[in-house]
């Protein structure tokens, strides 16, 4: 143990001795421990750790997401006897009164079967019973244990009270547990769904979404056999359009991929990257090593001349190396809190689940392992494979410069390795600040500057659908009446931020385009004032106006697109569309013809869309979304926003003011902020890149001292000597680029599928990811390759 501990000590002496060395070392290592464990713990979180859910492998989500009616549903209940039990649900936002006025909370209305899917019973009383979702039944409600906390005041007693949601009263029957929540925590309650065949909505709205729960033994061959079965049976039975096929694509999801679908890309994108850091940091620790262990081959000669074991020495050095390594390790703990905060704040999560993912010490415990891991890698094995029997003596008698370069091998050799996957890195990153450029070059359709958007929430019980539209637009002729407010409309949704439904329409026009082909569009309303707030383009005709009441002809304004695809070559103002939303006909004249705007995302082909009046809406939703083109700044508009609601209506809620550039930002956050991190761990990438060939041009210059002042002492010039100086490390860079090339061609099809419209093969990209190799490749030589030509024979030569 003595010996363990003379060695540690003598390790430690070596490390402030050279504390440049040392520094460098902890640096690199830090940086790629603490990038892993900050991403580890995200894809923990996400990918890993267990759902809140009894066997939730056991819970898979159907297709045709928040499509289902309720016929369609009870319809797949009857024909799946591989599943124990079937849920569907959708979701919605209700009014609770406070103190200070209505407020909006998130909610989800569920069948009564809900639970028993996910398999986590209330905390506190039960969850839905059959009865619950007969048609005419008392509403009940499950809370969450957050707005049972914070709104109740943890009341034991909750469970039997009645509260009113939306000004109905309805029965509190259980408090979910503190660590449950579906699908994301934002929903603070569990409205049982009743189920009425009577209602117009029961066989053709389709708004729900499906999980089911396989039953024992049931496996998921046999399960997607059922749904199989089950989407012919429901084709013949419902006899769709083949433009609205509810049984086309039929297909399960794991639960965890429906839940995290849109993050997981990103979070392995970003791990696969920070390995790659992590395996360059690595490399550059064991090319540092190589390093010292080369510098000490006098040292380590004389100690094996004295009788010091080839294990001794090994031991020595690795001692060394975990020393080092530890130091990193405390240092990776600082640099893995700030990268997962970073994380955090940069993907697209909601913030209620953000809030459940954690570093916590296990984070410390693997900087620690990691650390281990390296120092064994990057210290012992360099160490073993140079002091083989006999080398290390060897290293101490050879003086001349091929058995300088002969000992860089090992040193080239993780350069090169260092540089492959800089190119990597350094290509992805070109690759992902295209992509993202031409994203924010999209034309959006709309003007996003000076925007702001409110939702306006409104209760569907205590108001008639005609008191809503009135109180919407007493809220309306408010707003453009404040100070600084250009223009101002209503909308149902917001464009790049909410969904909306969509559906076909039959061209009567157009007999050659049967019920089967009918065009598929999207509904969008809109007020007289929302277009001009919005700043959108008229292409021919007129905009809907205050003549488009709920009483007069009815009217729409089609995209452009739309316009084009039915009637080419001709002009689409008086022709007639007519919509069975909600299996009522409704026919529309079109007075308008708008530019395409972008409304779900920005990489997508934009939808054919319908434009109709806002007060011509079949039945307006209790959700309503306001814009308004003003100088105020977004909290000044809220609290007067908020102020006149209140003055209006107590009933009438206010949620998610803020401007319209957040909502487009929002809407491509993922890409810009993994642009952001892969160019920071490219450029880290890099940076190591060139701190690997600045110690292995200094190594060379250093072995090949004698060499250099012998060519400057017989006449060659000092220009010629750095060429050579810099052509001594051209190998393991052009090794490096080769392989890096190589390595993006194997991973090509991987990265397309990431990106979108580009390919990781274009030839600006690899040219961007080796201009940047070659770049840093030159500035990590340059420095010592100068010093080379600034060496004094005479000195030089005296000393040797």
């Amino acid at each position: 143990m003595d010996g363990w501990w003379r060695d540690l000590h003598s390790g430690w002496r070596q490390l402030t001795r050279h504390r440049t060395h040392a520094l460098i070392a902890i640096l690199t290592l830090a940086l790629g421990i603490g990038g892993t464990i900050a991403l580890a713990a995200v894809v923990h979180g996400l990918l890993l750790r267990p759902l809140p859910y009894n066997e939730a492998e056991r819970i898979q989500a159907f297709w045709g997401e928040y499509d289902w009616s309720q016929s369609e549903f009870e319809f797949a209940g009857q024909r799946l006897p591989g599943f124990s039990d079937l849920a569907a649900y959708t979701n919605s936002a209700v009014t609770v009164q406070t103190g200070t006025g209505a407020e909006m909370i998130r909610v989800i209305d569920a069948s009564d079967r809900f639970f028993e899917v996910l398999g986590r019973p209330p905390l506190l009383g039960r969850g839905f019973e059959p009865s619950d979702s007969w048609s005419g039944a008392a509403p009940v409600v499950v809370l969450s244990e957050v707005l049972w906390r914070d709104r109740f005041g943890a009341d034991p007693d909750i469970v039997g009270r009645q509260i009113r949601l939306d000004g109905v009263a309805t029965e509190v029957v259980g408090v979910a547990a503190a660590d449950f929540y579906y699908p994301t925590p934002e929903y603070g309650a569990w409205r049982a769904l009743q189920l009425d065949p009577a209602s117009p909505d029961y066989a053709d709205n389709g708004y729900l979404m499906v999980l089911g729960r396989l039953g024992e033994g049931t496996t998921a061959s046999v399960a997607n056999d059922q749904i199989q079965t089950l989407a012919q049976a429901m084709a013949e039975h419902y006899r769709y359009p083949s433009a609205w096929d509810k049984s086309q694509g039929a297909r399960l999801v794991d639960l965890r991929t429906h839940l995290m679908g849109e993050v997981r890309p990103a979070v392995l994108l970003l791990l696969g990257a920070v390995g790659l850091l992590l395996c360059m940091a690595c490399g550059n620790l064991a090319a540092l090593v190589v390093v010292r262990v080369i510098e000490r081959k006098g040292e380590l000669a004389l100690r094996s001349a004295l009788g010091a074991r080839r294990g001794r020495l090994v031991r020595q050095i690795t001692l060394e190396t975990l020393a080092l390594a530890t130091l990193a390790a405390l240092a990776a703990w600082l640099v893995a809190r700030w990268g997962f905060a970073a994380l955090l704040a940069s993907l697209p999560l909601s913030e209620g689940f953000a809030q459940t993912l954690r570093l916590d010490g296990w984070a410390l415990g693997m900087a620690l392992a990691l650390a281990l891991v390296s120092a064994l890698l990057a210290g012992g094995l360099p160490a073993m494979l140079l002091l083989r029997r006999g080398r290390w003596r060897a290293m101490g008698q050879q003086r001349s410069a091929a058995g300088g370069v002969r000992h860089q091998a090992p040193q080239r050799a993780l350069i090169a390795l260092q540089l492959t996957l800089a190119v990597v890195l350094a290509t992805g990153s070109a690759l992902l600040i295209r992509t993202v450029n031409a994203l924010q070059d999209t034309d959006l359709g709309f003007n996003p500057q000076g925007l702001l958007s409110a939702d306006l929430v409104s209760n569907v019980h205590e108001l008639s659908a005609l008191e809503r539209s009135r109180l919407q637009d007493a809220v309306l002729e408010r707003v453009q009446a404040l100070p600084g407010v250009e223009a101002a409309g209503l909308t149902n949704r917001l464009p790049l931020r909410d969904g909306g439904w969509q559906g076909p329409v039959e061209v009567p026009a157009r007999p050659d385009l049967d019920a089967g082909h009918w065009p598929t569009v999207v509904f969008r309303s809109g007020s007289p004032g929302y277009f001009d707030a919005t700043g959108m383009r008229l292409r021919s005709g007129r905009w809907i106006g205050p003549q488009d009441t709920a009483d007069s002809e009815r009217v729409t304004l089609v995209s452009e697109s739309l316009a084009a695809a039915l009637w080419p070559g001709q002009s689409a103002l008086g022709q007639r569309l007519i919509s069975r939303f909600e299996g009522t006909p409704r026919d529309f004249t079109i007075v308008g013809v708008v530019a395409e705007s972008r409304l779900f995302d920005l990489s997508s082909d934009n939808p054919w869309v319908m434009y109709i009046p806002q007060a011509q809406q079949a039945s307006p939703g209790t959700l309503t979304v306001l814009v308004a083109r003003t100088s105020l700044g977004s909290a000044q508009f809220e609290a007067q926003l908020r102020q006149l609601t209140q003055d209006l209506d107590s009933r009438l809620a206010v949620a998610d003011v803020g401007t319209m550039q957040q909502v487009v930002d929002g809407s491509m956050a993922q890409s810009l902020q993994l642009r952001f991190h892969l160019s920071l761990l490219a450029g880290l990438a890099l940076l190591l890149g060139a701190i690997g060939v600045f110690g292995m041009v200094n190594h060379l210059v250093e072995a090949r001292r004698a060499e250099l002042a012998v060519r400057l002492a017989l006449g060659s010039t000092p220009h010629a000597l750095l060429a050579r100086v810099l052509a001594g490390a051209a190998p393991p860079v052009l090794a490096g680029a080769v392989c890096g090339t190589a390595l993006i061609a194997m991973l090509s099809r991987w990265l397309d599928g990431v990106v979108h419209g580009l390919s990781a093969l274009d030839p600006w990209n690899l040219s961007a990811g080796l201009g940047a190799l070659l770049s840093v490749a030159v500035l990590g030589a340059l420095a010592p390759a100068w010093r080379a030509t600034r060496v004094s024979p005479a000195v030089t030569l005296r000393a040797e």
